[in-house]
């Protein structure tokens, strides 16, 4: 046999085709160093209408509200299990005995399809809706294919915010972010990242501020310029994304969830008062990197490690609080 012709057919099995994004339009590829999709300006969802429990949501154009949720809003957050191909169900198990009305899982949704597929369909299952962020290591081949599986119920439980702008909960505007900056984290061509024209178009669609509580969602934080940051290490470097921190200014995002450097990963942040926040504390403006859900411990920068699994939070209109582990 050729060789180039076996090493051609193990990469491709071994990646689940990575390189299969044929359908993707040439307009939001970006080539260079480190290739990557645009995942935000592929096309949104059709505006509809629908129920989940107690929730009623609806999409028009880029935008997701979600009404029927009293406060305190109750949130589990988490980024997917990427490269692990264990099942998640049992921690899915343990999540639904906490009550949330709604989860978030920020990116690693599976490195592979199979695994994304199986994540998404173990998520249809619960009965609260589940809103996925593609991350900087998702390839958006593999998020569509995941989504596509899903069987009708499962489409109402769980909903792409890849392409969307904003999510409307009460007065808190969550502000979701796809990938990360110039795919410096793909792990192919097809993975998801974003540039500045990707947030030039958030921020111009985005409705003035009115007294909402502004929230940036995504797998890559920002880089923060305070000390004690949720992305500075201990040699006093902060390993965010400077994009991302400059947008969150731009767009007046006082809060944030994200998934990814796990430098600080389970260790909220105020960047108003430039300091790390007790578990159980309320605070107004608001920062967290949350864990993986399943997989090895994250390492911080200090030696220690954050366990996997996710965080739980309660948000209302005087701010947001999370549960000790």
């Amino acid at each position: 046999m050729n060789r180039g012709w076996l090493v051609a057919g193990l990469t491709l099995a071994f990646y689940g085709c990575e390189s299969c994004g044929r359908d993707i339009p040439s307009r939001i590829r970006v080539a260079g160093p480190t290739p990557y999709v645009r995942c935000l300006a592929v096309d949104p969802p059709k505006d509809r209408r629908w129920k989940v429990g107690a929730a009623t949501l609806s999409t028009r154009g880029r935008t997701l509200a979600i009404e029927g949720i009293d406060p305190p809003i109750r949130i589990v957050a988490f980024s997917g299990p990427a490269y692990v191909r264990s099942s998640i169900e049992r921690q899915l198990r343990e999540m639904s005995l906490k009550k949330p009305d709604l989860a978030l899982l920020l990116g690693g949704v599976g490195d592979d399809k199979e695994t994304a597929s199986r994540s998404l369909r173990a998520l249809g299952k619960m009965d609260f809706p589940t809103l996925v962020l593609a991350g900087g290591r998702d390839s958006w081949p593999f998020i569509k294919s995941a989504f596509s599986s899903l069987d009708p119920p499962a489409r109402d439980r769980v909903i792409n915010l890849t392409a969307m702008r904003s999510v409307q909960i009460g007065n808190s505007l969550f502000i979701p972010v796809a990938g990360s900056a110039e795919g410096r984290y793909a792990l192919g061509e097809n993975a998801c990242g974003f540039n500045q024209i990707d947030l030039e178009q958030i921020a111009d669609v985005l409705p003035e501020e009115d007294g909402d509580r502004r929230w940036l969602i995504a797998w890559e934080a920002p880089a923060v310029d305070k000390e004690n940051s949720i992305c500075r290490t201990s040699g006093g470097i902060d390993v965010g994304s400077p994009e991302l921190g400059a947008f969150t200014k731009r767009v007046g995002a006082g809060s944030g969830l994200f998934a990814w450097p796990y430098v600080q990963v389970m260790r909220p942040y105020s960047s108003t008062r430039g300091s790390r926040i007790p578990f159980g504390i309320k605070t107004e403006d608001f920062h967290l990197v949350v864990p993986r859900l399943i997989g090895p411990a994250m390492d911080r920068d200090d030696g220690s490690y954050g366990r996997p699994g996710f965080a739980v939070l309660q948000i209302d209109e005087k701010g947001a609080v999370v549960e000790s582990p």
